[in-house]
């Protein structure tokens, strides 16, 4: 099924998923590994929860192609409200965990939706392969790659390199899904701003230390992490909250903890 090369590949690609650190990491892990092995323009991450049997989306992340980098695609309110027309639907209620055509979606339900309209056709996407990741028979994690008609649809060697990550990526994403259950709550109104915000525990740490007005210097010597880690992390909290800084993001931070007192 695969070449020498292939198999050592995923591989080292499968350690350096595991070993990535935060979210944002393993997802630029997996886009960065596997451009090497299929071509897709576009790749989306979306954390699910289901409530009254109803899909519903916690996290949106996305990035597109631009040159031969990925940057963060547009995920604003619109794109938010949309994801989860019935395409979504129909995969992520896969059965399993497991990787699923796009095309095979469309061909039993002919009738496009918001999705292809507004997100996918402006791009001029139309193929795609999305994994669908479970937990507890659940639908928590889907990670959806698309591309242009002229590439192709995707290739049974394409969903085969998929379905061999499968494991370490439900492994990791798991971990992140546990990290927050374990997260430090003194209160509901806490906890509820982490799970509303997709706050990790290291990101809280630093928003609660930027809340008793320690500088960057402080906070790093007070976690043990060099300033580019540090950058790395404000930069994500900035992306999760919607904030341009630091004091619109204690404006949010406290707006959220009086709002749920």
């Amino acid at each position: 099924m695969f070449s020498k090369f292939e198999w050592e590949y995923l591989i080292n690609l499968t350690v350096n998923i595991m070993s990535s650190k935060s979210y944002e990491e393993t997802c630029e892990t997996v886009i960065s590994g596997l451009d090497t092995l299929f071509y897709f323009s576009r790749v989306t991450f979306i954390k699910l929860y289901t409530s009254n049997n109803n899909l519903l989306c916690k996290h949106y992340l996305a990035f597109k192609r631009s040159g031969p980098n990925f940057v963060y695609a547009d995920t604003n309110t619109l794109t938010k409200t949309i994801v989860f027309s019935n395409y979504w639907s129909l995969i992520a209620r896969s059965k399993g965990s497991s990787v699923v055509f796009m095309s095979d979606i469309w061909k039993n339900h002919t009738e496009y939706n918001e999705y292809f309209y507004k997100i996918l056709q402006p791009d001029n996407l139309k193929y795609g392969l999305t994994v669908v990741i479970e937990k507890d028979k659940l639908p928590v994690m889907l990670i959806g790659f698309q591309r242009e008609e002229k590439w192709g649809d995707y290739t049974q060697k394409d969903y085969d390199i998929l379905s061999e990550l499968i494991v370490v990526l439900k492994e990791k994403f798991h971990e992140y899904e546990d990290n927050i259950s374990r997260l430090p709550a003194n209160t509901n109104t806490t906890y509820n701003f982490l799970k509303n915000y997709d706050i990790t525990k290291k990101e809280f740490e630093i928003i609660e230390l930027i809340s008793n007005e320690l500088g960057t210097d402080d906070i790093c010597k007070e976690l043990f992490i060099s300033h580019s880690t540090f950058n790395k992390h404000i930069s994500n909290i900035y992306k999760k909250t919607g904030v341009k800084n630091r004091v619109e993001l204690l404006n949010l931070y406290k707006y959220e903890l009086g709002k749920n007192e």
